[in-house]
């Protein structure tokens, strides 16, 4: 479900995205650990789909609840590699995909 993102710009145009189709998406942390040049957070997301169309699913005013757990690897400043954990069937059945 996930795809690689490239850049800033490609970072850029996936939030708009997703705001196109939740425009009242919020997301909290919920943890966050550092050690060495690891962060690992995870996040919990939630909103309406009351926007866009999200890959091919209409909006129907379904509203989701999600957790992501996220590990980065740091360089310098700059964010080098991420790995990501999402349950994106169990999000897509909350937005009425079958």
């Amino acid at each position: 479900m996930g795809r690689t993102v490239e850049g800033l710009d490609d970072m850029r145009a996936m939030f708009e995205r997703w705001m196109a189709s939740f425009p009242d998406m919020a997301a909290r942390v919920d943890m966050q650990v550092a050690e060495g040049d690891l962060v690992c957070d995870r996040v919990t997301f939630s909103g309406t789909h009351s926007g866009a169309p999200f890959r091919e699913v209409e909006p129907r005013g379904a509203e989701f609840s999600f957790t992501q757990t996220t590990v980065c690897r740091i360089d310098g400043e700059r964010i080098a590699e991420i790995w990501e954990d999402v349950d994106w069937a169990g999000f897509m059945r909350q937005l009425g995909a079958s």
